[in-house]
């Protein structure tokens, strides 16, 4: 865990008052991470009627920390999250992916073109935030040719 902060870069910003970051992709997907009430949001532009939560508090050397193992759709409990890896792909090709172990969820990555943001949610930090990277510039090249 590095849990070293950087400054946010295109679609994403970070409330510094009540520790919530969002991203909108660039099809108009939001991705809302709060890490104050330990939740995370997923709604889409298109789709006014549609919202993901992912959800859970888990207890960790007597502190609160994220789960996000619990899934609701529009409000209704659908189910927990199985195995340490969850990816949820937007329409507009953008994704998040979200890494855990066992109950804990230890952090969210957002990939969208050239854009490439990853949150430490161990230690509720935006570690990488990034456009235009070497990084997403090899996968987007990637998808191009494979």
């Amino acid at each position: 865990m590095v849990c070293k902060a950087v400054s946010t870069a295109g679609g994403l910003s970070q409330s510094a008052s009540d520790s919530t970051i969002t991203y909108v992709t660039s099809g108009g997907g939001k991705i809302v991470i709060d890490q104050k009430d330990f939740f995370i949001s997923i709604t889409l532009r298109d789709y006014p009627n549609f919202k993901l939560e992912l959800w859970g508090i888990v207890e960790k050397n007597g502190k609160k920390a994220h789960g996000a193992n619990h899934e609701s759709l529009n409000g209704k409990y659908i189910k927990d999250r199985e195995g340490d890896r969850r990816s949820i792909i937007f329409p507009d090709g953008a994704k998040i992916t979200m890494v855990a172990s066992g109950f804990e969820l230890l952090s969210a990555t957002i990939y969208d073109g050239q854009q490439c943001h990853h949150i430490n949610t161990g230690c509720n930090t935006l570690e990488y935030s990034y456009t235009n990277s070497a990084f997403t510039n090899r996968l987007v090249s990637f998808e191009a040719t494979g």
